[in-house]
């Protein structure tokens, strides 16, 4: 087996173990380390597919977990809206 290959199985391992993950922050985790290592397979075998997708993911995961570590941090369960408004800030005034 070559490294390539074994590339392969260690990103679609982690695939499976987000499927089997049961608390989200673990889920987002994993899936941050999964796009890494499908992003390192998708460049060794050049499968252009694989590697954008998970090239965009990979910042999802991260912003989305960020997002999550923040709400905790204040203590309180704030509505997703407003953890976004905090993370991003307000969005631009309508005209």
């Amino acid at each position: 087996m070559t490294m390539t290959d074994l590339t392969g199985y260690i990103a679609s391992t982690m695939v499976l173990l987000t499927f089997m993950t049961k608390d989200m922050r673990n889920l987002r985790v994993l899936a941050i380390f999964s796009n890494i290592a499908f992003i390192t397979y998708g460049t060794l075998v050049w499968l252009p597919p694989v590697f954008c997708l998970h090239l965009l993911l990979l910042p999802v995961n991260a912003l989305r977990l960020r997002e999550m570590l923040i709400v905790e941090s204040c203590g309180s369960t704030v509505p997703s809206s407003r953890a976004a408004t905090e993370i991003f800030g307000a969005p631009p005034p309508s005209r």
